[in-house]
């Protein structure tokens, strides 16, 4: 009898040991003085964890991370941190990223390997570049090379499944724009003149895309609007064709209008079935046919709440921040639902994933 007990015990604690495990930690970046990075643990069970020593002074204004190093900088420099198995963050090294003249780096992008990681340049009157370096296997960073941008500015790229063509978007004087690179052998970005057909647009042809993500079906999602006074936001999908040039498929409209022609952020998920949307009228999920239509699923959440960065894990859990707060999601029978309480973030900027399975 008492030998079942003891068994029954273990087998108890075995189980909701198994129901800790550690998905993924979600690391956002505070726009506070100094800068700091907050960090989360995220358990199987949707339970969230503050990391123990979180939030770390670090610089925080953009931010990517490998399943175990992140990057972040400030604008001037780029940071290397080690991730712990806890999560906590151990500092590499620290550089100036400014290569050029009254230039700051914008964004930071790794590729699906995670072998180079791209730091645009931006010094605001057109004189761009991706500053490209190698990912040693200490973590550290090692300068490689610059790819000049034909673009106002350079965002984050988004690479396509294959890992060999990269896209981001640009509005230059309302012209809606999607430059391109292929991504040779050794990390460096070569300009790629892919053609692209733009969206459907009545009675005007300026537009500015805000958002983009692509989709291991083949498929890349654009958000854009069409510039006037008011007005909403539209999703476009193209099927991405072997040359890297995109081919239009479908549109659907969004429920978040154009207003201060702000930013919309897209994501799929590691399938490439679902997208989630997530803006200034909340977050939106969507279903991804093979022929590339999208349809909503459900309603939108959080339609009062402008969030302005948005990341999937691997374990289907959907990540956002407000200026505020970080917000947590799962899809469930299919839909889009509210994983945990939101956790206040003051200043929250900048947003990353590290997924563990």
């Amino acid at each position: 009898m008492y030998r079942h007990i003891a068994l029954s015990l273990l087998l108890a604690s075995t189980t909701a040991a198994l129901a800790q495990t550690t998905v993924s930690y979600v690391y956002v970046g505070r726009n506070t003085s100094p800068q700091k990075i907050a960090a989360f643990a995220i358990k199987s069970d949707n339970s969230v964890h503050t990391v123990s020593g979180s939030p770390f002074t670090a610089p925080s204004r953009a931010l990517a991370a490998s399943t175990n190093y992140l990057y972040a900088t400030n604008h001037k420099n780029i940071a290397a941190y080690k991730r712990n198995s806890s999560g906590t963050l151990t500092f590499l090294s620290s550089f100036n990223g400014v290569r050029n003249f009254d230039s700051e780096v914008g964004s930071l992008t790794l590729d699906r390997t995670a072998a180079s990681l791209y730091a645009s340049e931006d010094n605001g009157v057109g004189d761009n570049d991706y500053d490209i370096y190698d990912k040693l296997s200490s973590g550290k960073l090692s300068y490689v090379s610059s790819t000049r941008i034909s673009a106002e500015y350079g965002g984050p790229l988004q690479f396509n499944t294959a890992n060999k063509y990269a896209y981001t978007i640009a509005c230059i004087m309302a012209e809606f724009s999607i430059p391109a690179f292929t991504r040779e052998s050794d990390g460096l970005l070569t300009p790629l003149n892919a053609t692209f057909d733009l969206p459907p647009h009545p009675g005007t042809e300026d537009l500015c895309p805000t958002g983009i993500a692509t989709s291991a079906l083949g498929y890349a999602a654009i958000s854009y609007f069409a510039i006037s006074p008011s007005g909403f936001q539209s999703i476009a999908v193209y099927r991405i064709a072997g040359d890297g040039s995109l081919r239009f498929v479908s549109q659907t409209s969004t429920n978040s209008t154009n207003a201060n022609q702000s930013r919309f952020s897209l994501q799929f998920n590691r399938t490439g079935t679902y997208l989630a949307a997530a803006g200034q009228k909340g977050i939106q999920l969507y279903k991804l046919s093979s022929t590339g239509f999208l349809s909503k699923v459900g309603s939108p959440l959080y339609t009062r709440t402008t969030f302005h960065a948005l990341k999937w894990d691997k374990t289907n859990h959907v990540y956002t921040i407000s200026g505020s707060a970080l917000y947590f999601f799962t899809v469930k029978s299919g839909k889009l639902v509210q994983a945990a309480s939101p956790r206040s973030v003051p200043s929250a900027a900048s947003l990353v994933v590290v997924s563990l399975q």
